[in-house]
């Protein structure tokens, strides 16, 4: 195909502008391989943007090229105009200054010009990053950089607009067009642009049949520097592209202006965000930041193109070169042209550059005098396409029999689209604040005992707060919009819950190693097996159903280990939260403030870290779905006595109208269930309670369940999990009865436990106590505005979980899974009770007593919320979200595993033989990936307060002892995780730990085996 434009008679003209001598040394690139190219050019022309010192220096250095000075306004668009002006070619291809054209890139490009009906053709622009590419940064968004991005084709097709830094025209329909408009285009450094998708859409209309086509083969590279990689040239730039792309919609309409951009919203972002979550489960936690960068950079052009000013008054001056540099646009309305204006040159070039270009309206002409020298197409082009675009919008109201807006007024569109995006200004800018805290070095060596809130910086706590406020202005409106205020709580959950998994880089929380290690062994075995070298670990194998789903999805992805996604548990654990959490609330309460607000609250109420990946966090989504179903399809309607052929019609009704609704909901219920009973030891008896207590107050529909779900539980217990039933028999009989024992909290020795978790303990009761007296005050609201009847369900399931300290202890945690089951209840009442007092729970009810029509007009009308309720309702989020906060970071120093720390302990299980006891404190350490049934493990500080003291005053003597008997290997561990969790619970004298470290570490009695900063690992020296 070399050589298709010498067969048609058409020659080739490039045209590189360039603007600054910081860029010398790619303009001589760029030059250069111009030169090498196969298909060689006509000319190359080197226009320089009003920079006098670089024209000279270019004149006296390069050779084989023109350079020649823009005779335009400053900005990229006048450059390009006068490149045009002076090129001698049928065909201009344009270059950046700072990119690199491919050996065959004119070649390529001239295959497409042998159809006359290409009218444009443009390339593949790569990226050449001077520094490693930015892991946030998006392919999606590679724009910014003036790249192709990965929505673009990946083979030679037509398209709507092409790239400036690799594109090329017919240059008699440039002449035809008037060139690029220059209010659009770049000026220096500024952020605008888009000169050059006016210009194709103007080309691709000018001619019948006009096609523009990109060819991925004519291939440029385009040198990206480091200060193009930082989130402030992404936001400014993505602002920009909004601004520039608003003007561009003005002089050539939205549906052509906008075509290509509703395609890359639709189906490339979309496609991109899917991508990123792919690669955020398969371990690669840049990939949540790249799909934060998605949504920042989307809202970005969004605002920037709502916020855009008005295109540049036709005419030039100086709204029109301020314009071309990225300032502020005019406000002033354009004025249509009394006829079409039609640009014409003159053919011979010296005249040109001696009269400057003219056009001729008519029959009058205007010529630029000779100090003027106005580029083509500045104001007649403009002048022509701003008229007719910004008349269109009265055309139509003169159409419709409407009154034209009054001189300066904004159209309703306008205003309607602001409006609709102004809600989401608070989640994007939350957004913002968070990337900084994620970019920002956050030193997590520096955490003290008040966990991670010790170290975050100042932008954490400004993203919450303007997220909260965003929050509390916008549910007070009735009419608020779903999506927004799902966008809302979407950010929360993100800057709540992906925080650590982002800065820490290992998986939190000693247990979610061990659930890490039963999967592992139940997916590489097929199995679970009863045989457990450590008996906390056979309740695990006992309930396998979670571990048998994860080993098969974990199998069935291709996934090594579950490891790959659990440190994003939490995130994925309280998204599926909200989904049954709102048909409960939307069960409960039609009012939407009340439902947005009940799920607000469950989250900032949600601190006790049960939403790892864990057979509870599991088994409470399932529980939440066994309620919802019930709730909004087997509830009795309230005040019937017996389930008649009315109260059936009438549940069947609100079920979709067929009883099938309630037998879909029963199937559910039903697999549900079972799927609880064998995954969780707790969890079934709530669902049994929860059960009995609808059923006794007259309110189940299907009362067999209650039957079904003790069955189930009980079954499975006698059954399944008989091993660790029989093993701890003697344990449930002793605390059957024992309210006082079983509320007993052990967490922390107050005696010699630090201060600051002393402070964390008190938040985390403070802010329990302050979500039940919120929940009580809803609760009386109910019972006075009389719909006590209609709440009954939620207040019996809100006091039902209470009936478990009549069981067992659970292992000292019971309270908080009674808290746990009762804050989807707590979380209700306490919207119920900070909802306005003419809301939907109390308006109802007195709807009947209202005297006269009006009134009862005047009490459905939707009302927004008096201002004392949005401080009030602002201070009560507030409080809870320091409360949640504090309470759920404040253990981070015993939860958080550095990677030295995870190296060190998987080189000792790699070297420690089967059946060795590793000896550690409090064992809060990261467990061993494979093989952990095979291993015991000893915590002295759980031992008889007799042996912990003896190990305090001996360390060495008796430290040395544990490790001489038995028969099997035997590993000493000290770890800045463990010894974190022992100071700050006191299970030791603070600064013991410490202590006896240092003492075994100069006994000669010991061997280090691993060292590091942050684990040392040893053995008797004997036994080397």
């Amino acid at each position: 195909m070399t050589g298709v434009l010498e067969r048609a008679g058409l020659r080739v003209s490039v045209v590189i502008c360039a603007y600054t001598e910081d860029r010398w040394s790619e303009i001589l690139a760029a030059v250069e391989s111009v030169h090498g190219q196969t298909l060689p050019a006509h000319e190359c022309l080197l226009v320089v943007d009003h920079n006098p010192e670089l024209a000279c220096r270019a004149r006296a250095r390069l050779t084989g090229c023109l350079v020649v000075e823009s005779t335009g306004p400053p900005g990229l668009s006048g450059a390009r105009n006068s490149g045009v002006e002076l090129a001698g070619g049928d065909v201009v291809a344009f270059l950046d200054d700072d990119a690199v054209a491919a050996p065959d890139w004119l070649e390529r490009l001239s295959t497409a010009y042998g159809d006359e009906n290409v009218v444009a053709v443009g390339g593949l622009v790569s990226p050449a990053w001077v520094q490693p590419r930015p892991g946030w940064f998006p392919a999606e968004f590679d724009w910014v950089i003036g790249c192709s991005h990965s929505g673009m084709p990946p083979r030679t097709s037509p398209v709507r607009n092409l790239i400036g830094a690799n594109m090329s025209f017919r240059r008699d329909l440039l002449v035809e067009l008037g060139g690029f408009s220059h209010g659009l285009g770049r000026h220096g450094s500024n952020a605008a642009g888009c000169e050059e998708t006016e210009l194709c859409i103007r080309a691709g209309a000018a001619r019948q049949g006009a096609i523009v086509v990109y060819e991925p083969r004519a291939r440029v590279d385009h040198r990206v520097p480091p200060a193009r990689g930082t989130w402030r040239y992404f936001m400014r730039r993505c602002f920009g592209e909004g601004r520039s792309k608003a003007l561009v919609a003005a002089l050539a309409g939205t549906a052509s202006g906008l075509s290509a951009e509703r395609s890359y919203v639709h189906s490339t972002l979309p496609r991109g965000v899917w991508r990123c979550i792919g690669e955020l489960l398969r371990g690669r936690p840049v990939a949540a930041l790249r799909a934060v960068a998605v949504v920042a950079g989307l809202s970005a052009a969004v605002a920037g193109y709502l916020t855009a000013g008005r295109p540049p008054r036709p005419g030039g001056g100086e709204e029109d070169r301020e314009g071309a540099g990225g300032t502020e646009m005019t406000d002033e309305r354009p004025r249509r042209p009394a006829r079409t204006a039609t640009l014409r040159f003159n053919t011979s070039k010296a005249a040109e550059a001696r009269r400057g270009p003219r056009w001729v309206d008519g029959s009058s002409a205007f010529e630029a005098g000779a100090g003027a020298a106005a580029p083509f197409g500045t104001t007649a082009s403009l002048r022509t396409s701003v008229g007719t675009a910004r008349l269109r919008p009265a055309v139509r109201r003169a159409a419709a029999g409407r009154r034209p807006l009054p001189e300066g007024a904004v159209p309703q569109r306008a205003g309607a689209r602001l409006a609709a995006v102004l809600p989401f200004a608070g989640p994007v800018a939350a957004l913002a604040l968070w990337v900084v805290v994620l970019e920002s070095r956050v030193v997590l060596a520096r955490m003290t005992d008040f966990g991670l809130v010790s170290v975050l910086p100042g932008a954490y706590w400004a993203a919450l707060a303007v997220l909260t406020v965003s929050f509390v202005m916008l549910v007070r409106h009735r009419e608020a919009s779903a999506v927004a205020l799902a966008a809302h709580v979407a950010v929360l959950l993100a800057v709540l819950h992906a925080t650590p998994a982002v800065l820490y880089g290992t998986l939190r929380y000693e247990w979610a190693w061990k659930i890490v290690t039963v999967t592992d062994f139940v997916a590489g075995h097929h199995g679970v097996s009863l045989a457990q070298a450590d008996p906390s670990m056979v309740a695990y194998q006992d309930w396998p159903g979670f571990f048998s789903l994860n080993a098969l999805f974990t199998t069935a992805t291709g996934w090594a280990t579950p490891l790959s996604y659990a440190a994003w548990a939490p995130l994925v654990n309280e998204a599926l939260y909200a989904f049954p959490l709102m048909l409960i609330f939307r069960s409960l309460s039609a009012d939407r403030r009340i439902q947005w607000t009940a799920l607000w609250i469950f989250y900032l109420g949600n601190w006790i870290g049960q939403d790892y990946l864990s057979p509870q966090g599991f088994a409470f989504f399932l529980y939440l779905v066994v309620v919802a179903v019930v709730l909004s399809r087997m509830l009795r309607p309230a005040g019937e006595g017996r389930f008649g052929a009315g109260a059936r019609r009438s549940l069947e009704k609100r079920c979709g109208g067929r009883a099938g609704g309630v037998r879909a909901g029963a199937v559910v219920v039903v697999l549900c269930t079972v799927a609880i009973a064998v995954s969780h030891q707790l969890t079934p008896f709530m669902v049994f309670g929860a059960f009995a207590v609808l059923a006794i107050f007259r309110r189940l529909s299907q009362r067999w369940l209650v039957a079904f779900a003790g069955v189930v539980a009980v079954g499975w217990i006698a059954i399944g999990a008989r091993t660790f039933v029989s093993e701890n028999l003697p344990v449930f009989y002793d605390a059957l009865g024992h309210i006082l024992q079983n509320a007993a909290i052990s967490k922390y020795n107050a005696g010699q436990a630090s201060a600051d978790q002393l402070l964390v303990g008190d938040a985390d009761r403070l802010l329990t106590l302050a979500l039940i007296l919120l929940a009580a005050a809803g609760v009386l609201r109910c019972l006075r505005s009389g719909r006590w009847r209609s709440m009954l369900p939620a207040a019996l399931l809100l006091v039902m979980p209470a009936g478990a300290v009549f069981g067992n202890n659970y292992g000292g945690e019971l309270l908080f899974r009674v808290y746990l089951f009762e804050l989807p209840f707590l979380a209700f009442f306490s919207a119920v009770f900070l909802a306005e007092r003419g809301g939907a729970v109390r308006a109802r009810a007195r709807l009947s007593t209202l005297r006269s029509r009006a009134a009862a007009r005047r009490a459905r009308r939707p009302r927004n919320a008096p201002g004392w309720l949005d401080a009030a309702r602002g201070l009560a989020f507030a409080a809870l979200l320091a409360g949640f906060v504090v309470s759920y970071y404040g253990k981070e120093k015993s939860n958080y595993f550095p990677p030295a720390e995870v190296h060190a302990i998987d080189q000792l299980y790699s070297v420690a033989p089967h059946g060795s006891m590793i000896i550690s404190a409090a064992g809060n350490l990261p467990w061993p990936l494979h093989d952990y049934q095979d291993y015991v493990n000893y915590l002295f500080t759980t031992d008889t307060k007799a042996t912990v003291r003896s190990i305090e005053q001996h360390p060495v003597t008796v430290l040395s002892r544990d490790l001489a008997g038995g028969r099997q290997k035997r590993y000493l561990v000290f770890a800045t995780s463990d010894a974190a969790i022992v100071n700050m619970t006191g299970a030791m004298p603070r600064g013991d730990y410490g202590r006896i470290e240092r003492a075994v570490l100069a006994s000669p009695l010991f061997h280090v085996l691993i060292h590091n900063s942050d684990v040392v690992v040893l053995t008797l020296a004997t036994t080397r």
